[in-house]
């Protein structure tokens, strides 16, 4: 149960889930997305999909990386692609070769090509969680001196404890 001041207009979440984790974002009166990934323990074509999926810059920078960087660094531009995907309410229905994030740098703070928002009112983070689990988010921000906190949780101890 999620319950805010009265004042507050709403509050938004966005949630994400793969083998062995979760990732749940709430905030309020603003739009968020979050998307988690396992990066393990199946064989993908990343050079294909990258260049198929993902914006000539993106997939350049993916290609010029070696193997355990380049998945890595698939998983790192997919999760932020897809949660801001979700932060506009598209969803997977905006292409991700449409837009790109950044220019190279991970917890980029723009997006070249954006739908349908302003390419200013948007933060992104990302985090590796472990060795095989990357995460991403991306927020609406309402103006230059709004600053969100993101907090990253683990709540795994509190889980297991309370069964």
């Amino acid at each position: 149960v999620i319950r805010g001041p009265t004042s507050a207009k709403h509050f938004t979440f966005s949630y994400s889930h793969t083998r062995g984790m979760t990732a749940c974002l709430i905030a309020q009166d603003r739009d968020v997305g979050v998307d988690i990934e396992f990066m393990g323990g199946r064989a993908l074509p990343i050079d294909q999909i990258a260049s198929r999926l993902f914006s000539p810059k993106e997939a350049a920078d993916i290609l010029s990386r070696n193997c355990g960087e380049r998945v890595e660094r698939f998983f790192t531009y997919w999760t932020l692609k897809e949660a801001y995907s979700k932060e506009v309410g598209i969803g997977r229905l905006l292409p991700f070769a449409s837009f790109r994030i950044g220019d190279g740098q991970v917890a980029s703070t723009w997006v070249e090509n954006t739908y349908p928002n302003d390419i200013s009112s948007h933060q992104f983070g990302t985090a590796k969680l472990s060795s095989t689990h990357v995460v991403s988010w991306s927020l609406q921000i309402r103006g230059p001196h709004d600053a969100p906190m993101v907090a990253i949780v683990d709540c795994t101890e509190s889980i297991t404890n309370s069964r």
